[in-house]
């Protein structure tokens, strides 16, 4: 089985270096797949992620000088990745440590393709999807292919893959998979978890503190009594005593001066390991913010995230704003 990630994906996930991404690449070795990095993709998300951490490097470089002129101290050089180092990094990471990876260059028959779609105005019309769209259909000539994807413009309509694409894919011999996140490609574990201790250790360990400063930063603030918490997925990992999780929370939010009355909500995803024995969280962060006000006026952090539509709550956990008290309810709501 092929397994191609679109740039999205492999941005969402900082080079499959997240949470989820350690427990897809678990998937990957266990199922025996192939992942499959069209050249496209690759050049896409070098340049992305290179931007990203270059962007992280120079901020700590900022702060560290700052800190220092407070405290009157002379400069000290910090021992931080050269551009050069960072570019390496991240082409490393587009392999995939200990899963079958298969780059594929862009051909001459590809590009053609793509260009004939553009013109044609056919489904995907921007020639980056319509190289990667390609490259799939190569692929399943060979074998079975799973393909995710988040971009709900190029490749879906209506949460689905477009019937143009799916009658394209259908003519092939292999079966083609598609996922719109790498949530859906992921088999869900089904261990025993205590999610009060989840909750508890989620408040604890600041979960709320980076989406209350995304939120300050747009004169708003968070109703702390408003939040809603959601475990979203369990998935397996390398290691036998530890699984990643997934977890969803949204608040409304209020202007920071005057009436506290509601003016949308604030969305944010997590992900952390959690130790089955022990109980307990590690490695907690915040991989995805968003504020929706009613004036239909909405911003995202980080910019680059296509946020999933699609991804199903499996457990639902409504606390207040410490998360000591809870009930479960069903919920079968998207987090975003």
């Amino acid at each position: 089985m092929y397994v191609l990630l679109d740039s999205c994906t492999w941005i969402a996930t900082r080079g499959l270096t997240s949470h989820v991404g350690c427990a897809a690449r678990f998937f990957l070795r266990s199922a025996g797949a192939t992942l499959v990095v069209p050249e496209v993709v690759q050049l896409e998300v070098e340049h992305r992620l290179v931007a990203q951490v270059r962007k992280q490097r120079d901020a700590l470089i900022n702060s560290h000088r700052r800190l220092l002129a407070v405290l009157q101290q002379d400069e000290v050089s910090v021992p931080l990745p050269t551009p050069q180092q960072l570019r390496e990094g991240v082409r490393q990471r587009l392999n995939a440590p200990g899963v079958t990876t298969k780059h594929i260059p862009l051909s001459l028959e590809i590009a053609h393709s793509a260009v004939t779609r553009a013109v044609q105005h056919r489904a995907p019309r921007r020639v980056r999807d319509a190289i990667v769209w390609e490259t799939c259909l190569t692929l399943l000539d060979s074998g079975d292919v799973c393909f995710v994807s988040q971009d709900e413009r190029a490749f879906f309509k209506a949460g689905k893959l477009s019937e143009e694409l799916q009658k394209e894919s259908a003519r092939r011999p292999g079966k083609l998979t598609v996922h719109s996140s790498l949530v859906g490609l992921l088999p869900v574990a089904a261990p025993r978890i205590d999610e009060d201790l989840v909750v508890d250790q989620f408040w604890d360990a600041g979960g709320e503190e980076e989406a209350e400063s995304f939120v300050e930063q747009e004169g708003l603030a968070l109703d702390r009594h408003s939040v809603d918490w959601e475990l979203a997925g369990v998935f397996l990992t390398s290691r036998t005593d530890e699984v990643a999780l997934e977890i969803g929370t949204s608040w409304q939010c209020v202007p920071r001066f005057g009436q506290p009355e509601p003016v949308g909500y604030v969305r944010a995803h997590f992900s952390c390991f959690w130790n089955l024995e022990s109980e307990a969280m590690r490695a907690l962060e915040c991989t995805y913010l968003s504020i929706d006000t009613r004036d239909g006026s909405a911003s995202m952090w980080p910019s680059e995230h296509v946020p999933d539509g699609n991804m199903r709550i499996r457990h639902s956990v409504r606390a207040d704003a410490r998360g000591r008290r809870m009930r479960n309810r069903p919920s079968a709501q998207a987090l975003v």
